[in-house]
């Protein structure tokens, strides 16, 4: 009975909705004074996709999510708001090649409850075939800037930059999920290409948790991915997605940097419910032994319960606590980092589960760095990530890893094991 109890608990825990609270995710860079509480539209969140309309033209997608959107309407965000974008050269220098001013209208913006959608054109300058694409969000009331850098490609040679998924025909903003859920049907419109032939790829997805920060191991995650079944693709039509699995939109039957790589799962995720989906996150605070050991139990709920029990020492209020921040993390690392694999995979998502969200990110071309703000010692935690264009996705982040990461990270999983991270 204690098992049944503690398990519902769990499952309780599990499924509660999860605040985003981490500011800067996905190529956010945060300014000035984002973090005062008085702010009441703070941008958590800015997720931006172009999809090219020729080779000299993209129309420009951004959704951004606040922290208390007290935003009804478009005039409202008008008032508080101006919008730029600018094009910088490849090498990352800060010389605008051509820039603009995004006008505030029902045309580009498009306020919902819990997000705000923008939508404006631009054109590549002279010579240039790849750049860097900035856009910025100002709060002028409040004198705060929000930034965002994506790679600006316009030779039409990567897949995800010249077809996009849409809810329907007629939407006028793209799927902005970084994953799609099984039974989705989605719009695969294209600008660029009318009669282009495409192929989609479904490959098993049998991809391993990261590495720890220590690790030296190398691994070359392409053997994870084992080719299902191709299909031809038709652009501007319907497709439904059935199946489980990694998908890649690709011109030949080979994975690619330049394909549109995408991740789809069931109806749950980001969250999981099921006992089997539940242990292996719990990777991160384990060990291997003790994650194979709830695996090949034969009874996988009362194996949970009772590691969870064990790190709770028997507190089921505290073993409850422990269930649903791990597991807030978890899915938070699913929505923000999926791509071809779950978030929760990912080094990001890693880091992200285990520490939490960083104190501040900074953000270049090659490069994100994330820093941990500790409130008993001098020195921040740094943890970089490096990019580096894999098969699988070509904006593609691996940690850097050092040795001696050993003296921060093993105390915060002590902390996670103690159930003090709840504390």
């Amino acid at each position: 009975m204690r098992y049944i109890l503690l398990f519902i608990l769990f499952i309780i825990g599990a499924c509660t909705n999860q605040k985003k609270t981490f500011s800067s995710l996905n190529s956010v860079n945060v300014q000035d004074k984002v973090g005062e509480t008085e702010k009441k539209n703070v941008v958590n969140t800015i997720n931006l996709k172009y999809m090219l309309t020729d080779t000299s033209n993209a129309q420009v997608y951004v959704k951004l999510e606040l922290s208390q959107n007290n935003i009804k309407n478009v005039e409202d965000f008008d008032k508080i708001f101006n919008l730029q974008w600018s094009i910088l050269p490849e090498s990352g220098l800060r010389e605008k090649l051509k820039s603009g001013k995004i006008e505030i209208d029902k045309e580009s913006v498009k306020v919902a409850d819990d997000h705000i959608q923008i939508k404006f054109p631009i054109s590549k300058p002279k010579g240039l075939q790849e750049g860097i694409l900035a856009f910025e969000c100002i709060d002028t009331p409040h004198a705060t800037k929000y930034t965002h850098d994506t790679n600006l490609d316009f030779t039409g040679s990567k897949i995800n930059a010249t077809c996009m998924f849409f809810e329907s025909e007629n939407a006028d903003f793209p799927y902005f999920k970084n994953f799609v859920l099984t039974g989705s049907k989605l719009y695969v419109k294209s600008y660029f290409w009318q009669n282009k032939s495409l192929k989609l790829l479904h490959y098993f997805n049998n991809s391993s948790p990261a590495l720890s920060p220590m690790s030296v191991q190398k691994r070359d995650e392409t053997q994870d991915f084992k080719l299902n079944n191709s299909s031809d693709l038709v652009l501007n039509s319907y497709l439904n997605l059935e199946k489980e699995g990694t998908f890649s939109i690709s011109e030949e039957e080979a994975l690619s940097a330049n394909n549109f790589t995408f991740l789809v799962q069931d109806t749950r995720f980001p969250r999981f419910t099921q006992a089997t989906d539940l242990i292996q996150p719990l990777f991160y605070m384990s060990s291997p032994r003790e994650i194979e050991m709830m695996k090949n139990s034969g009874e996988n709920k009362k194996a949970l319960d009772l590691y969870l029990l064990n790190v709770a020492k028997g507190d089921q209020n505290l073993a409850k606590k422990i269930v649903s921040k791990y597991y807030e993390r978890v899915a938070s690392a699913n929505n923000l980092f999926s791509n071809y694999k779950e978030g929760w995979k990912t080094d990001k998502g890693m880091i992200y589960i285990i520490m939490g969200p960083p104190s501040r990110v900074q953000k270049s071309k090659q490069k994100e760095i994330w820093q941990y703000a500790q409130l008993k010692a001098n020195s921040d935690i740094i943890f970089t990530f490096q990019k580096k264009v894999n098969k699988l996705n070509s904006d593609h982040y691996e940690l850097v890893r050092y040795p001696e990461y050993t003296s921060y990270w093993y105390p915060y999983v002590e902390l996670w094991r103690s159930g003090n991270i709840v504390e």
